[in-house]
């Protein structure tokens, strides 16, 4: 229908960086919230990656027929540096891991990342009903990612906030991460009016915000 161009990872949560050990829970986690059937991913997934840039390297020897653009899921970037069981549990990273993942993410865009996506929507969950890593992360973690994407000027910020107690909080967090990232935020808020509002005045103040229902 004249598509040329795509971006992919906008839900935060996927399949790259992923250990071979984490193989089998990430699939599930996207068989829970997208429906995608588990035994058609363990029968159609190559797995012949382990990082980012080799997922896109990956991606190129598919044979796209289109430019696409993928963003870094936070989700599988922070249970990579802390073990997926352990990264949907702990609420702080300490400084070496922190570090860590802004290494992943600095690597990430050299080899031609468009980004980093997180979900805080609390419908979506992992396979077994936990909560997802984004769900439990620090804010210090996200603004630490923006930084790194300042220094690259492109790509952009993929957030779903959806269903959260916490709709405020994120919007003060997202407008930061704005303001250090340099980059535009796409945004999926649900049914949330309020959420269109901040998005309004956010424009109004010259930040570019994408906003999706």
């Amino acid at each position: 229908f004249g598509v040329t161009s795509i971006s992919i990872g906008q839900c935060g949560f996927g399949f790259a960086p992923t250990r071979p050990e984490d193989r089998e829970l990430n699939m599930r986690m996207m068989n829970r919230i997208e429906a995608i059937p588990l035994r058609s991913m363990q029968l159609g997934m190559r797995w012949d990656w382990v990082t980012f840039p080799e997922y896109l390297d990956s991606l190129d020897r598919q044979g796209l027929g289109i430019n696409v653009g993928a963003l870094v899921p936070f989700s599988p970037l922070r249970g990579y540096v802390l073990g997926m069981i352990p990264s949907r549990q702990r609420t702080t990273v300490t400084d070496a891991e922190l570090n860590q993942m802004k290494q992943i993410l600095y690597e990430a865009m050299q080899a031609g990342a468009f980004g980093f996506s997180a979900d805080k929507n609390l419908e979506d969950r992992t396979e077994d009903g936990s909560a997802l890593p984004s769900h439990v992360a620090s804010p210090e973690e996200f603004l630490a990612l923006a930084e790194v994407l300042s220094e690259f000027g492109v790509g952009h910020l993929g957030w779903t906030i959806g269903i959260s107690d916490q709709r405020q909080e994120q919007q003060t967090l997202l407008t930061e991460m704005m303001v250090r990232s340099g980059r535009p935020l796409h945004v999926a808020v649900g049914d949330d009016e309020d959420g269109y509002a901040w998005a309004e005045q956010a424009r109004a103040e010259g930040l570019p915000v994408v906003v999706q229902q």
